[in-house]
């Protein structure tokens, strides 16, 4: 097995979330509905303010304390700028699952950071978590998020039909899934050994 380090790679570095810093720059995001909805999936959606953002972080950290959320800041390998973030929740250890959310603030940046973000992201729960699936939860309308799961070898799993009311009309969710031996597929098509 080839030694990869677990939380950077070329460009690309997992690091904590600075609870003072980055949750101004996640307020920013949320005028982006998408990025909203996934900090308060539970109401409707809006932008937020940097101190409904931080709330919102520190119920993640209480989560982690209970081994139920690891969440990561996405920054450059070069800078603590902040480009998104990676979480994992919905640990269900005894059977090896998991879900994730993959979110980057700005469409250059995720032009540029979100597949390694989503290998980082793998590496992270299938490597050193030990899970055996993984799961994503994509909207419909998010065709960036669709083609990077889809080119990861994710298998649209379970499409809930007109499930999300957004911008006057209603919208399927789709849940994507990975198990173990295809995340071991997926490496080996990038060049690394799982």
């Amino acid at each position: 097995m080839n030694y990869r380090p677990l939380f950077e790679d070329r460009d690309l570095r997992l690091a904590s979330i600075d609870l003072e810093k980055d949750p101004k720059v996640i307020a920013g995001w949320t005028s982006d509905l998408t990025v909203a909805r996934r900090l308060r999936s539970d109401e409707p959606v809006r932008p937020l303010a940097a101190h409904e953002v931080r709330k919102v972080l520190d119920e993640w950290v209480k989560e982690r304390e209970k081994h139920d959320t690891y969440v990561f800041a996405l920054r450059p390998r070069e800078s603590d700028d902040l480009v998104g973030y990676y979480r994992i929740d919905s640990l269900t250890w005894v059977h090896g699952s998991a879900s994730f959310e993959l979110v980057i603030g700005k469409a250059d940046d995720w032009a540029a950071y979100a597949t390694a973000a989503l290998e980082l992201g793998l590496q992270f729960a299938f490597d050193e978590l030990n899970m055996f699936r993984v799961k994503v939860r994509v909207e419909e309308f998010d065709a960036r998020a669709r083609s990077l799961y889809e080119s990861a070898n994710f298998y649209l799993e379970v499409r809930q039909r007109q499930a999300l009311y957004e911008q006057g009309r209603y919208w399927d969710v789709l849940h994507y899934g990975m198990l173990r031996p295809e995340y071991s597929v997926y490496h080996q098509q990038m060049g690394v050994a799982a």
